[in-house]
């Protein structure tokens, strides 16, 4: 009597136009997002999803083998793009992603305007829901009972440790591995007597670490973080604590000279102050520049100006 019902009822929704909604919502209510609990993606996706949400949280680890790719490569423009691409393609199969964009430190995040801008081309629907900023705290931790005297290498993503090594390494630890991983986290599991990680306070006491320094991080340290869905049934109604106060866009110019010294001229008479700015050949005769901008500004009046030079511009 059930399976009856529920074909009943499934037709019922169909007739009224509710089907596809119907199915589309409760197969894609994931969140997606990166590496393992504690990391700073995964505190973003926590942050934003109300209590008692619907919406599942996934999180993502790339295979092992695209991992020592990533490794190999580790700081490196390639390294980024697998990186990115792992993750962005999974979006359209689920309700929203949390893409880190922007660092106050590090700049842009891993490529990911390029690895949007990838996803822009295969999904025309993309749009970006809103925005969080999320306080990065870095600590130093270490198993229980390991010496100070005997820790040998240092591990974490290559960002974080770019942000501390000028502020604490270099004065005490010359002598340090440094050593790149694909995450914060994804050295836990692997710690040893004579190694550390920078993480967050968070991932450190999840996995009841020894933590040696709370102040690990330079002051201000800030990430952006976009909220990506290529799912016409995603509303920011469903999140909580985003804001609209950033706009990601692609403008599409000629491939001429000073194309882009013109173009940047037209956004410095509107106001726009950009955060990052990336190239993308797209075709023959056209490249497309990937912004990260302020969105305290007249966008229909930055399109129109374009226009007027036969160039465009998307707003994600």
């Amino acid at each position: 009597m059930r399976v009856i019902f529920l074909i009943i009822k499934l037709k019922i929704l169909r007739s009224e136009g509710f089907f596809y909604f119907f199915i589309d919502f409760f197969m894609n209510n994931t969140l997606i997002t990166l590496w393992a609990s504690g990391s700073y993606s995964h505190q973003t996706a926590t942050h934003i999803l109300p209590q008692n949400s619907q919406i599942e949280i996934e999180l993502i680890h790339p295979c092992e083998t695209l991992i020592q790719q990533i490794r190999a490569t580790a700081g490196s423009l390639i390294s980024g793009s697998l990186w990115n691409m792992s993750v962005i393609e999974k979006i359209p199969q689920s309700l929203a992603g949390v893409v880190p964009l922007h660092n106050t430190y590090g700049r842009t995040v891993n490529l990911m305007p390029e690895a949007l801008y990838a996803l822009t081309r295969q999904q025309s629907s993309i749009q970006v829901i809103g925005w969080y900023h999320l306080q990065v705290k870095h600590i130093l931790a270490w198993l229980p009972g390991a010496k100070i005297e005997n820790i040998s290498s240092i591990h974490s993503h290559p960002q974080a440790l770019s942000q501390c090594i000028d502020a604490w390494l270099k004065r005490f630890w010359d002598h340090i591995n440094l050593q790149h991983e694909t995450s914060t986290t994804a050295h836990i599991p692997h710690l040893t007597q004579s190694s550390a990680v920078i993480c967050s306070e968070a991932a450190a006491l999840k996995n009841n670490l020894e933590i040696l320094d709370k102040n690990f991080w330079p002051k201000d340290n800030i990430t952006d973080f976009a909220i990506v869905s290529t799912n016409p049934n995603c509303h920011p109604e469903m999140f909580q604590n985003l804001t609209k106060n950033k706009t990601l866009a692609v403008i599409t110019l000629k491939n001429k000279e000073k194309s882009l010294a013109n173009a940047l001229d037209i956004l410095w008479n509107h106001w726009v102050d950009m955060s990052s700015i990336h190239s993308q050949m797209s075709k023959p005769g056209e490249i497309n520049f990937i912004i990260v901008a302020n969105n305290h500004i007249y966008w229909d009046g930055v399109e129109e100006d374009l226009q007027k030079v036969q160039w465009s511009i998307q707003i994600l």
